[in-house]
């Protein structure tokens, strides 16, 4: 397992500092803590690893270096903004993903987090392109890529259902491949 996220944002103007707190320090913040929560927990046999991304407001530079170096059939799972869940959280899917689709959907169903497909141009296709299956996870960014997208848009809430989300798609990949006898 994969979980990953960029820390990049628009707008390095010192005169005109863009927060980028929905994108995509909500995703970084995300991913840290559904790692913390995770790695305790998986079986010896289920390796989580973190990659936090450089460059993806500018060609998802860091992650198309990394793609190609992570491990076939490793799962990938990508939060590009968790400030503010709306109607649902974004889901795109890439790559060999239909058991991280079905483990994403099983999770949303166990949290409560409703999702809807939606394009999510980010990291996730990276991993994808080489092969690798990827979902993109987003949840509303009020401000996006302006002076505005500040931290007190970010709604604690939607953190914790990203956070929920995830954990709970991982667990889910997991207990499914398991009844497989499959290992993620």
């Amino acid at each position: 397992m994969l979980l990953t996220a960029h820390f990049d944002g628009v707008g390095d103007d010192p005169l005109l500092r863009h927060p980028a707190a929905g994108d995509n320090a909500s995703g970084v913040a995300v991913v840290l803590e559904a790692a913390r929560l995770l790695s305790p927990r998986l079986s010896g046999g289920v390796g989580l690893a973190v990659a936090l991304l450089d460059g993806e407001e500018v060609g998802a530079r860091g992650s198309a270096h990394h793609a190609p170096q992570v491990a076939s059939g490793t799962y990938v799972i990508n939060v590009d903004g968790a400030a503010q869940l709306g109607a649902a959280a974004a889901v795109e899917a890439g790559g060999p993903a239909e058991p991280l689709l079905a483990a994403v959907d099983q999770a949303g169903r166990l949290t409560g987090v409703p999702l809807q497909a939606g394009a999510m141009a980010s990291d996730n296709r990276r991993y994808a392109a080489v092969g690798l299956p990827a979902i993109g996870i987003g949840m509303g960014m009020p401000g996006y890529q302006t002076t505005a997208e500040t931290p007190d848009r970010v709604e604690g809430r939607t953190l914790l259902a990203a956070t929920d989300l995830v954990t709970a798609t991982v667990n889910q990949l997991v207990k499914n491949s398991a009844q497989l006898g499959e290992t993620p």
